[in-house]
């Protein structure tokens, strides 16, 4: 029991021991269940959340953490799948050109009067 220990060490170590992917929120209920990180804001389970998705991107296929469902993460290492393969992300909107006059530039006081004005 380490309070020097990263929040992803203690993730890595509370999913290794539960055998299964589990919720950010359980992760956090065990690793302070467990003293294995002192927490220093006030929403510690979104710091673990948080450091959790960082590392996701941040390493990509290289990452010791797998998102396997909303908010819930697994360990590579053992088999979990990760549910960002199965679910591409949503396609984003074609950006629709603005009409030659909505293009003008106005002063913060001309776009104020306007939008008083309508």
């Amino acid at each position: 029991m380490s309070e020097n220990m990263s929040v992803r060490d203690a993730a890595e170590q509370v999913i290794r021991d539960a055998g299964t992917p589990l919720h950010a929120r359980e992760i956090t209920e065990r690793i302070l269940a467990q003293k294995l990180w002192e927490p220093q804001g006030k929403t510690p389970a979104a710091t673990v959340s948080a450091r959790l998705y960082s590392d996701i991107k941040k390493c990509g296929d290289k990452s010791r953490f797998v998102l396997t469902a909303a908010q819930t993460f697994g360990l590579r290492e053992s088999g979990a799948k990760s549910s960002l393969a199965a679910t591409p992300p949503p396609a984003k909107p074609a950006a629709k050109p603005l009409p030659p006059a909505a293009a003008a530039i106005y002063s913060f006081t001309d776009a104020a009067e306007k939008v008083k004005r309508a």
